[in-house]
């Protein structure tokens, strides 16, 4: 029952939307992120956020962001999975920030994924694309451009267009010669 929204954006990017009904008492999985492998990481705090807008629900209606693990066959994990659940709005309402964190991977997972849920009622409501990190704190959704990295390390990037200002770049191991009392790289820039 969920759509693709390129009419409502946040941050330039398209929703995930929900406007229909799941009928009284029912919970309706709507919308589910790919399944992200683990890669042998369980026992890792994970954390995740989302942008969220309701254009006018039921006062019954119900909505739950899932942070979810599951197992090799695709499943989820009855224990490995933390909802953050807010009721509907019958007044539009504009975009709110909702977030889970510090769930830790169970020793049985295999894959993550965020999941978008809708409860006992009517409703109009937009997620914007959701923020997984494998964090104690969600770090909140960031647009494409003008971000900063502090203090981390980033392996295996392509860096295309930027300007790097105040950094040295060595390339190779220093050279091990007797004569070199400098300390020099093979390529220093």
């Amino acid at each position: 029952k969920g759509y693709y929204s390129s009419y409502t954006l946040h941050d330039g990017v398209p929703s995930i939307g929900f406007n229909s009904s799941t009928g009284a008492g029912t919970w309706t999985t709507f919308a589910q992120s790919k399944l992200y492998p683990l890669n042998g990481l369980t026992g890792k705090p994970y954390s995740a956020s989302v942008w969220f807008i309701d254009f006018g629900s039921e006062a019954t209606m119900k909505y739950q962001f899932t942070l979810a693990f599951f197992d090799a066959n695709g499943n989820r994990l009855s224990s490995g999975y933390i909802g953050n659940t807010w009721n509907g709005n019958p007044t539009a309402q504009g975009w709110t920030y909702k977030k889970i964190d510090n769930i830790v991977s169970p020793s049985t997972a295999v894959y993550v994924a965020v999941q978008y849920w809708a409860y006992n009622g009517t409703g109009h409501a937009l997620f914007s694309s959701p923020m997984l990190t494998q964090t104690v704190q969600s770090t909140g959704y960031m647009p494409d451009t003008g971000n900063v990295v502090s203090a981390g390390e980033i392996d295996g990037s392509v860096i295309n267009g930027s300007t790097i200002n105040g950094t040295t770049f060595h390339g190779g191991d220093v050279i091990n010669d007797a004569n070199n009392t400098s300390k020099f790289y093979p390529t220093t820039i």
